[in-house]
């Protein structure tokens, strides 16, 4: 069953064709086909008014937002005279998709939902003190719904991984950076539901948006699919007390919490010290 649109409750936002709609399509894509980078629109000096095109700066989900700059990387996705869409970092004509690596996150993000998956989680946040910032993919034990997700108190609720098909494929992401205003999928939706928010940007897809969304890896008829099964299979919890992670590990909704990085927490640490981090 393909999603053919939002039943309308006053916050639909009909984008046209040109500049707004190609930003709708590919700020909000880059970020929906990888869960292991948070995005972010920065400004274009000298970019021709007339142009389809957007800057992001990608920064691993397990930096500290806004203390390591050296872990950011900006990309510039545009469209040629051609009609294509091409990725290039950012003020450069090197033209590529970016190459981001086969982080333990994503292979970690891969396995969500399989038989048997590692999980030392336990045994490591008892050896982390509370100096120490941890990031990690939580699972949950059913995939829930929108509601069930918005109401499950103790949940983490500004992000959330919707499955994406059969287990082996990265689920999607959607998150509240930027707002829901600023992502321009509908109006007066400060009280809209993050998968809400991914439906309405779904609604919004056309078949002509393909050659952006593959730019992005991403394809129409699985974004339609999953935005119909409406399932949501976890949520990333980074930058965490080891503390906070201990009380989900008893939660019976979730079935397994995953850690990615470990590090140092510079907010309650006498030395101060940072390292940024690594692709």
């Amino acid at each position: 069953m393909f999603l053919t649109g939002c039943e309308s409750d006053g916050r639909d936002v009909q984008v046209g064709d040109g500049r707004e709609h190609f930003y709708v399509v590919a700020r909000n894509g880059i970020s929906v086909a990888n869960p292991e980078f948070r995005f972010a629109t920065v400004s274009w000096p000298g970019r021709p008014a007339d142009e389809h095109s957007v800057r992001v700066a990608a920064e691993p989900q397990w930096a500290r937002p806004g203390e390591e700059p050296y872990s950011v990387q900006s990309f510039d996705i545009y469209r040629n005279v051609r009609g294509s869409t091409l990725i290039s970092p950012a003020g450069t004509s090197d033209i590529h998709k970016p190459v981001f690596p086969d982080t333990r996150m994503c292979r970690v993000l891969r396995r969500l939902g399989a038989e048997k998956q590692p999980d030392d989680s336990a045994g490591l946040l008892d050896q982390l003190g509370n100096g120490v910032a941890v990031t990690a993919v939580v699972e949950l034990r059913t995939p829930m719904t929108s509601e069930q997700y918005e109401s499950a108190y103790g949940l983490r609720g500004d992000n959330i991984l919707i499955s994406s098909g059969p287990t082996g494929d990265v689920p999607l992401y959607w998150d509240r950076t930027p707002a829901c205003e600023q992502r321009r999928v509908a109006r007066n939706c400060e009280d809209l539901a993050l998968f809400e928010e991914f439906r309405a940007w779904v609604a919004l897809l056309r078949s002509a948006d393909q050659s952006v969304l593959s730019a992005v890896g991403l394809q129409l008829p699985n974004l339609q699919e999953a935005a119909a099964r409406g399932r949501i299979v976890g949520y990333v919890d980074d930058n965490t007390a080891p503390s906070e992670l201990r009380l989900l590990l008893d939660d019976k909704r979730v079935r397994a919490v995953h850690i990615i990085d470990a590090r140092l927490n510079c907010e309650s640490s006498a030395s101060m010290v940072c390292e940024p981090t690594v692709w």
